[in-house]
């Protein structure tokens, strides 16, 4: 969809997509950072949550340098793997352990 600030309809969206399988986060970051469109004097963050560790077509070097390059932060909710801390870092967002999340 394209950007809103309307909670109802990103809730409404997310409501309907279907989960399978293995997640490609390399791929989604890219894929991200190809297609959104953002003003031009945006700062740009991506929140990036998994509970996997990363996979995808592309390499690692790939995503941060397409993130520092696009000028991305990206901030980081995962697992405690060195992607996923080294590219929250060199883009100079956060990294958090997706485990200190709790359900209330």
């Amino acid at each position: 969809i394209p950007q809103t600030r309307s909670i109802s309809q990103v809730k409404k969206v997310l409501s309907q997509l279907k989960f399978r399988g293995d997640e490609n986060g390399l791929d989604a970051l890219i894929r991200a950072a190809d297609e959104v469109k953002f003003r031009r004097a945006a700062e740009v963050h991506f929140i990036f949550v998994t509970d996997e560790y990363v996979s995808g077509a592309y390499s690692s070097m790939d995503v941060v340098m397409k993130m520092k390059t696009s000028r991305i932060k990206v901030d980081v909710i995962g697992r405690d793997e060195p992607f996923q801390k080294f590219v929250a870092k060199s883009t100079g967002g956060l990294w958090l352990p997706i485990s200190s999340l709790t359900i209330q």
